[in-house]
This record gives C-alpha cells, structure tokens and sequence, in this order.
C-alpha cells in the first residue's frame, strides 16, 4: 500500500506542477523583450518541467502495478514513457538551447547573427517535433490521441497548456483513486 500512496501522491502533486510550470511559461515574444529575466524563468520552468514529467511517470507506475501489469496498462506505460523522452528532448531545446542562442543573438555580429537565427529556427523546429511526438504518445496511454490527431490542439503555449491540463486532471483523478486503494476502471 505504501507504493500506491506514493504513486497517487505523485499523481496528485506532479501534474498540479506541470499546470503552474504552463501558467509561469514565457513565449519567444516575452525572451525577446525582457531577455534576462525571461530567460531565467525560462531556465526554470523548462528545469523544473524535466523534473516533474518522470515523476508522473513513476506515478503511472504505481497505478500499472495496481492494474496488475496487464497489457493494457504496460502498453500505456510504455507509451508514456515514450512521450517523457520526447518532452525532456522538448524541454531541452526550448528551455537551455534556445535561451543560450537568443542571449547569443544577442551580442552577436550580423554574420554570426543570421547564423544563431537559423540555429534558433532549427531549435524551435525540433522542439515543436519532439513535443508532438510526448503529446501522440501520451494521448495513446490516457485518451487523448483524438483530439491531438483531429488538430484541435495547437503545440503553442496555450495549445500545449490545454494538453496538460487534461492530463493533469486525470492523473489526479488516478492519484485519488491510488490513495483510495483502487484504479480507475476497476471494480470495488
């Protein structure tokens, strides 16, 4: 029971995180304005986010041992932990290169300049790439493949926050029933 409380705490706790880590999140728009600042808060969120995606994940862990590893719920883990690798790539990018290239652009010549540019495009690019790759994986381990595939969701901060809102509310939800001694799905 001490593993599940655990997991269900890390249900609970992690996402409520990764919903404020999308709220404190700065836009390309608000580096370029207020570089020194921004940048460090975009250190910080994207830090802080690579420290709080494994924790769902080990959360998820817990509730696929109280589903009893079935292939479902092993196939949602793995799925998931698919969608950390690409979110921690994602986060990388956005939160560590691309900060070091805009305050690069900053003092560099016009050369050097239009080259950082086309580093930075490259970043955002791969960026974008890898959080479309978490968001997929992720949508097959809770539902939310649908909506990722109609194109209703845009990868944008606010497209990206709407994605982990959901999942945070149902990570919640799973905690909840984590601590509660049972899972979703399961009968009482």
């Amino acid at each position: 029971m001490r593993r599940e409380t655990a997991g269900g705490v890390l249900l609970i706790l992690a996402p409520v995180l990764m919903v404020l880590i999308m709220l404190m999140h700065p836009t390309g728009q608000d580096i370029g304005d207020t570089f020194a600042q921004a940048a460090a808060v975009n250190r910080l969120v994207h830090g802080t986010a690579i420290v709080a995606v494994p924790l769902v994940f080990l959360g998820l862990l817990s509730l696929s041992r109280r589903l009893g590893h079935s292939d479902i719920a092993v196939a949602g883990l793995v799925a998931y932990g698919l969608a950390v690798v690409a979110w921690l790539s994602a986060g990388v990018a956005s939160g560590f290169v691309q900060t070091e290239l805009f305050g690069a652009m900053r003092e560099a010549g016009e050369a050097e300049s239009t080259t950082l540019r086309t580093l930075s495009h490259f970043t955002y690019a791969f960026n974008q790439s890898f959080a479309a790759v978490g968001v997929v994986a992720s949508a097959v381990a809770i539902g939310l493949l649908l909506a990722q595939a109609s194109g209703y969701i845009s990868l944008d901060v606010g497209g990206f926050g709407a994605v982990i809102l959901v999942q945070s509310a149902w990570f919640v939800g799973s905690g909840i029933d984590l601590l509660r001694g049972r899972a979703l799905g399961a009968s009482a």
